[in-house]
């Protein structure tokens, strides 16, 4: 006679192996993504079946519509929630894959022995990370691994397509790396030589009278005091101060007050550079100080060798420490030093010499989005990006919405709009196209190029700007700014702007681009050239050109869009300084804000264009445009603004709805 009890088990044992038969012999193989290989990268064999990468896979966010729900609410000075953040337990809540989203990814996983203590999560287990080798890699992916070669002697271990289980396509948004050819490159360019021994290019009397004809009217209610300390050739502390109205400002609560920015590329801040920096442009803030906090194995090595002398590393970092301590001390100042080639130890290490592989930009948002809230600074500034072509759509997707779980607890995430315009090819003769259909990579179709992570709307675009001297060239004092950007032939640098291929226009924008793409004439910008229904940036501007920068004890001019972030970031940090002492929320996720009321405390840029793709690209014009957004800071106006959005007074912060996500709602920004 048997047991009930053992009949029950053995009925259970059976069931439960029916359960775990393979995921891939239910379901059978099917490619979820193809990605073209751009055209800078080219095969140069098979990858090493040994060398290991770190893969990590994005599991379905369960209710990412509620959450954008939140964040539109949250960052609408017209809604009775505007400045309610939420906590990241709430955000963690709201975006944790379903329970059969997460079995079945396991089962699959199971099936392959990748379970227990192999896998690593996200602070929401919506991601999924797994160090192993190629070859098992290649068995998992049903795919085949190659090594790439850019143009430039970089090299990386992708694949142009990867299968999964056909019934796992709609719960796996993204698996990297496979297709992605970003490589987070900085948004600047350098000038190795003091400023004061710069030659600028030589105007034609036509140019240079036409130029001084609208630095005139432009400066019409001149701002006298910048006249009087900005010169275009070295853009200084007290310059931007000046030239944005900041310098009457006064932190109020510094110690509760933060500001970050991220350094990649094993890059980082030189504290004697900085020190030297201080002494020279921002006297009062002598003994300045900046907290590293190093997110998957970066560095913060503070000599230069002679490696990174003949790279001119460590240029973007200075750039940015120096311009947001210059600018905002003493708010203190957080620098990510994000590794971009994390060693793996272990079992699963490569031989010595053999390359491993990551996404930087995703170490460091899950490395946020883990941190608890106090420890966030409310305004981030990132001075990286790339082509949005040589990103897979599914994957900047995914990137950018973990970049909305930032924006809805209260952060500012600003990104340079990128240095060329429209648009510069890395190979061919400047026609720019984008490759719609990945089975047929020869068909390019003409197309601008807009910029990643720029182009995703849950982030702050920061275009650039140069100062317009009265003298008519481009030396001397100034106190107007038209778009960055030099004459052709001196370099292809531009203040980048445009519009998504992948992500559609949000409504908080839309009837104002509309406005400007109804302004354009085929003369302008020829309209088969962009996608006038994609997000729509950059948002808004700062200064770019001809940056005073200390690197390796002497003063160096820097250019570009990775100026301008750092700049607006350290505006915005004054204006959250300001915001909570006043007993008020940051700013946030500041667009929907930006395209209502706070358009109004930015100075219009209406000169020069979003020069690329051996076009002139998109003008700069009256109101909003595709090169500079709605203009540079004025932190007075902007005070004046950000402070009536927020006021209690208004009716527009309460405590809302008491049986919200989590429970009822809190003063000062977070659900209880």
């Amino acid at each position: 006679m048997v047991a009930v009890g053992a009949v029950l088990t053995t009925v259970f044992l059976y069931f439960t192996a029916i359960a775990a038969r393979s995921t891939h012999s239910r379901s059978p193989y099917a490619i979820r993504e193809k990605h073209v290989v751009p055209k800078a990268w080219q095969r140069i064999g098979p990858a090493p079946a040994d060398a290991v990468i770190d893969l990590r896979i994005a599991l379905k966010q369960s209710r990412f519509d509620e959450l954008e729900a939140h964040l539109f609410q949250v960052s609408n000075p017209a809604h009775r929630r505007y400045g309610q953040h939420l906590s990241g337990e709430q955000v963690r809540q709201l975006v944790k894959p379903s329970q059969e989203t997460s079995v079945l990814v396991h089962e699959w996983l199971a099936d392959y022995g990748y379970s227990g203590n192999r896998l690593d999560y996200s602070s929401a287990k919506d991601w999924i990370k797994l160090a192993l080798p190629v070859c098992e890699a290649e068995k998992l992916l049903d795919t085949k691994y190659s090594l790439y070669k850019h143009l430039d002697g970089s090299t990386l271990i992708r694949t142009p397509n990867w299968s999964i289980p056909a019934n796992l396509h709609e719960h796996i948004n993204a698996v990297q790396p496979t297709n992605s050819f970003f490589r987070t490159s900085p948004k600047r360019s350098t000038w190795m030589a003091p400023p004061n021994m710069l030659k600028a290019p030589v105007l034609s009397e036509d140019q240079a009278a036409a130029n001084a004809a609208l630095a005139k009217t432009l400066a019409a209610a001149p701002n006298t005091d910048a006249l009087k300390v900005c010169n275009a050739t070295s853009v200084t502390t007290d310059c931007l101060r000046t030239l944005y109205n900041t310098k009457g400002y006064t932190p109020k609560i510094p110690a509760r007050s933060k500001i970050g920015f991220c350094n990649y590329l094993e890059e980082t801040t030189i504290m004697t550079d900085l020190d030297q920096f201080v002494s020279k442009y921002r006297s009062d803030a002598k003994g300045a100080n900046i907290k590293f906090e190093i997110v998957n194995n970066g560095e913060n090595l503070q000599t230069l060798t002679q490696e990174k002398l003949s790279k001119g590393a460590d240029t973007e970092a200075n750039l940015d420490g120096q311009t947001i301590v210059g600018i905002t001390y003493p708010i203190p100042v957080t620098a990510y030093n994000v590794g971009g080639r994390p060693p793996i130890t272990g079992v699963y290490a490569p031989p010595p010499g053999q390359m491993n592989t990551n996404e930087p930009y995703l170490d460091w948002v899950q490395y946020m989005l883990a941190k608890s809230d106090g420890d966030i600074p409310p305004v981030i500034s990132t001075s990286y990006g790339e082509d949005e072509a040589s990103v897979p759509k599914d994957y900047a997707i995914r990137t950018c919405q973990d970049f909305a779980q930032l924006g809805t607890r209260g952060v500012t995430l600003l990104f340079s709009s990128g240095d060329s315009g429209v648009g510069n090819p890395a190979v061919g003769d400047g026609q720019c196209e984008i490759f719609p259909n990945p089975d047929k990579p020869e068909n390019g179709m003409p197309n601008f190029l807009p910029s990643f992570p720029a182009s995703c709307p849950y982030v702050t675009a920061v275009g650039g700007t140069r100062g317009l001297p009265q003298s008519g060239d481009r030396t001397g004092n100034f106190n107007v700014e038209v778009a960055a950007g030099y004459p052709s032939g001196i370099s292809k640098y531009a203040s980048g702007g445009g519009f998504s291929n992948y992500f559609t226009q949000p409504t908080w924008q839309k009837d104002i681009v509309n406005q400007y793409v109804s302004q354009l004439t085929r003369e302008e910008v020829d309209p088969n050239m962009f996608n006038k229904t994609g997000r729509a940036y950059p948002d808004l501007a700062a200064n770019g050109q001809q940056y005073a920068v200390i690197w390796n004890g002497r003063t160096i001019a820097v250019d570009g869009t990775s100026a301008s972030s750092p700049t607006m970031g350290a505006v915005i940090a004054l204006l959250n300084d300001d915001l909570m002492a006043n007993g008020q929320s940051p700013l946030g996720f500041m667009n929907p804000w930006l395209y209502t009321t706070g358009k109004d405390g930015f100075m219009d840029i209406k000169s020069g264009s979003a020069s690329g793709c051996n076009v002139a690209g998109f003008p700069a014009k009256e109101g909003w445009d595709a090169v500079t957004g709605f203009g540079t800071p004025n932190f007075v106006a902007l005070q004046k603004l950000a402070k009536k959005a927020g006021d209690p007074e208004r009716g527009f912060i309460d405590r809302g709805p008491q049986n919200g996500p989590g429970g009822g709602w809190r003063w000062g920004g977070r659900y209880f």
